[in-house]
């Protein structure tokens, strides 16, 4: 069993306690539970797959795509091997739920409060970043570069409502930053390096001594 599921850090407590309940306001909960549903596979993998399949967008579907799950899937391991109990479990924890006057089916795709364990690194906020992450890094120096900086606004809002809601401490919301930030990079190294997704073989990172050699 891991230092984590046994007690949080304070500091870590101490945060979660100023968002989750020093800075709620009534007229947030809705939004920010529609920041955090954009972050669940259901609203992700769709548009991802639909950018697979359009060819203009394709080469930078597939590699956001395969980031997602790269991400996702170690978060999967960190997640069994910290096995971290929710905050939802803490005395004062109040978790931000959409209440009356929603449809059934609605309200049950919405239901987005777990309880219990596995909330160490968030997943929500892990395949947000990474995509995020991911569409920056193919994006810079393009004249589209704003929005790959959109889409890291918009994964910070989706970590940042984990903990509004009362589902993941701050510690979970960074490490699944740190996580994507890690994957993405070292996926858009590779990408780039076999000239895969939106590169072109002329811009495949030069073997060593080639640019040495074409000097001459």
């Amino acid at each position: 069993m891991s230092i984590l599921s046994l007690a949080a850090i304070t500091w870590d407590i101490d945060l979660y306690r100023w968002i989750h309940i020093g800075l709620h306001r009534d007229w947030l909960d809705k939004l920010m539970l529609l920041f955090t549903y954009t972050g669940d596979g259901h609203i992700q993998i769709p548009l991802l797959l639909a950018a697979c399949v359009w060819k203009k967008t394709r080469p930078y579907g597939l590699a956001v795509l395969a980031c997602y799950v790269f991400v996702g899937g170690v978060r999967l391991i960190l997640r069994d091997l910290f096995s971290r109990p929710r905050p939802t479990n803490l005395d004062f924890s109040q978790p931000v739920s959409w209440g009356a006057g929603m449809p059934e089916w609605l309200a049950k795709t919405f239901d987005i409060i777990p309880y219990g364990d596995s909330s160490f690194p968030s997943g929500h906020s892990a395949t947000s970043f990474a995509v995020a992450f991911m569409l920056a890094w193919l994006l810079q120096g393009t004249k589209h570069a704003w929005i790959g900086w959109l889409a890291v606004v918009w994964s910070f809002l989706v970590g940042f409502s984990r903990i509004y809601i009362g589902v993941h401490y701050p510690g979970d919301v960074l490490g699944a930053a740190g996580l994507a930030l890690a994957g993405s990079a070292g996926l858009y190294l590779f990408w780039k390096k076999r000239g895969l997704g939106p590169f072109t073989p002329s811009q495949k990172s030069p073997e060593p001594g080639t640019a040495d050699t074409a000097a001459l």
